[in-house]
């Protein structure tokens, strides 16, 4: 097992989100996972509207349900707003879209297995382990993990916001090719899928965009010993405790009273 820094042990278990925030801003680090302070601003409606519509492509990937019926169950459960419920109406043919994609899918490449918002954490011998469990080093949640017969796992990630580079997501990528790895170790290959549910279609007429295939051999020797580079960079960075002016200034719920003063 690779050494491990005692300073990525003191904030494990990680996600990637939580070191991106590590190395993107060490206060808001500090304040949401040290001080466990809760936001001074309120959850903005957008990452309600996300939210709502993970569970919809969740239920209708997941269970039996249509995708009409999805949207039904979903304004059953959620007290919504009017502008919020027309927000996540918007979703609806893209949700449909992908739901095509994924029969698609399966006719071409075939399906052994396949899960949605499936909570996975790794131990620092890169074993599994319970979610919550103070023993793991990392952990993530993935929208979509599907296993095919020729033991190749796609992975797909759901974004609501707007098209960035692939490239944005490679350390969400390595990570959970280490999560599908974990999962079943006779996997061949691993992939990641960003399905942009709020895009217009590209031109090959979807809305996902798929990052490089991955052997397997690369992920167990290249992405761990990165992951544990990456964890090492952002424990580093989130002993400063300093604000750092980004993107997520925009997005930050301690904002108004951040040293840095963004607005």
């Amino acid at each position: 097992m690779t050494a491990i820094d005692a300073d990525v042990l003191r904030f494990a278990p990680w996600s990637s989100s939580m070191a991106d925030m590590a190395l993107d801003c060490p206060q808001a680090f500090h304040r949401k996972y040290v001080l466990k302070e809760k936001p001074v601003e309120e959850q903005a409606p957008e990452t309600q509207v996300g939210t709502i519509v993970h569970r919809i492509l969740e239920w209708s990937v997941g269970t039996k349900l249509s995708v009409d019926a999805a949207f039904k169950n979903a304004y059953e459960t959620y007290e919504l707003p009017y502008e919020t419920a027309m927000q996540v109406e918007s979703f609806r043919d893209a949700v449909k879209d992908f739901i095509k994609g994924i029969d698609t899918f399966k006719q071409k490449f075939g399906i052994i297995k396949l899960h949605t918002e499936l909570k996975v954490a790794l131990t620092p011998d890169f074993k599994l382990t319970q979610f919550f469990s103070k023993e793991g080093l990392i952990r993530g949640v993935i929208d979509l993990l599907i296993f095919t017969p020729h033991v190749k796992a796609a992975i797909f990630d759901h974004k609501t916001g707007s098209v960035k580079p692939i490239d944005k997501y490679d350390s969400q990528a390595r990570i959970y090719s280490l999560f599908a790895d974990a999962l079943m170790p006779q996997v061949k290959t691993t992939r990641l899928a960003i399905h942009y549910v709020g895009s217009d279609p590209g031109p090959n007429g979807t809305r996902t965009v798929w990052a490089p295939e991955y052997p397997i051999e690369t992920v167990r020797s290249v992405f761990r010993r990165d992951l544990i580079d990456y964890l090492t960079r952002a424990a580093k960075a989130a002993l400063l405790d300093t604000p750092q002016p980004c993107w997520r200034c925009n997005y930050c719920g301690y904002r108004p009273t951040c040293p840095a003063k963004q607005n």
